[in-house]
């Protein structure tokens, strides 16, 4: 009887063993993983709700783990991965842009279309009403001149004949000339006055509105995952889910 109980223990005892050498090795086995993730390099991830990290390459203990991968700009991933005993496997993953990103993308576009409207456009009406005043005051400057020597030649020339012609044509027409010139040129000089007033009303107004400016709150969450003691408290932990086993 007695030796048929202390077979039962031994018996008892080793396959004790036996599970805790089993749980030992099933313990210690380990694999890779290896992450191919857009955008690159520039991304992070949160390992089993504990451990940040930014790298390429994990090992790790057979089984399932956790991670919630983050890039700047990006959405936050929340996934499951199993990890296969031996074996490296790869993990491609693309990280979406955030909402708050594409609205404020969206801000950066308008803000361009409303630079060329109230910005570009504007300067280049300044530059261009200013030449063609510039254009119009030179033409009036030489027929002012022109006149100015009509007259001249008028007052010291001896020559009967040139003296007739100087002022029965030449004179009224020079005249007329330095009229419609000094009238074009007004106008040209009244226009860019009011393009240019206008215009830099224009830029000054679009120039107060400043930038868009980009709010990351995917990354506010993100560094919020793992617990961070404070008066404030922690984030909420969100994410996507996907599913890549």
């Amino acid at each position: 009887m007695r030796t048929y109980a202390n077979k039962w223990c031994y018996w008892y005892i080793g396959v004790q063993v036996c599970m805790l050498l089993n749980s030992s090795a099933s313990a210690q086995a380990a694999g890779k993983l290896r992450f191919i993730v857009d955008p690159g390099g520039n991304y992070s991830f949160v390992l089993d709700h504990q451990f940040r990290m930014q790298q390429r390459e994990v090992e790790l203990s057979a089984g399932p783990h956790h991670f919630t991968f983050w890039a700047p700009e990006r959405r936050m991933v929340d996934t499951t991965i199993m990890v296969v005993e031996g074996r490296t496997k790869d993990i491609v993953l693309y990280l979406p842009y955030s909402d708050a990103f594409r609205a404020y993308d969206r801000e950066v576009h308008e803000m361009k279309k409303r630079n060329l409207l109230t910005s570009a456009l504007p300067t280049l009406a300044i530059v261009g009403t200013g030449v063609l005043a510039g254009v119009s005051f030179g033409k009036y400057k030489s027929a002012h001149d022109q006149l100015q020597a009509d007259e001249e030649a008028y007052r010291t020339g001896s020559d009967p004949q040139a003296i007739a012609q100087l002022k029965d044509v030449l004179i009224p027409g020079h005249k007329t000339d330095l009229s419609d010139k000094r009238g074009v040129f007004y106008v040209t000089a009244g226009l860019f006055a009011a393009v240019a007033v206008g215009s830099t009303w224009m830029i000054l107004r679009n120039a107060k509105r400043g930038a868009p400016k980009f709010n990351d709150t995917e990354r506010v969450k993100f560094d919020g995952l793992v617990w961070m003691p404070s008066e404030r408290g922690g984030y909420f932990m969100t994410g996507m889910h996907i599913n890549l086993r």
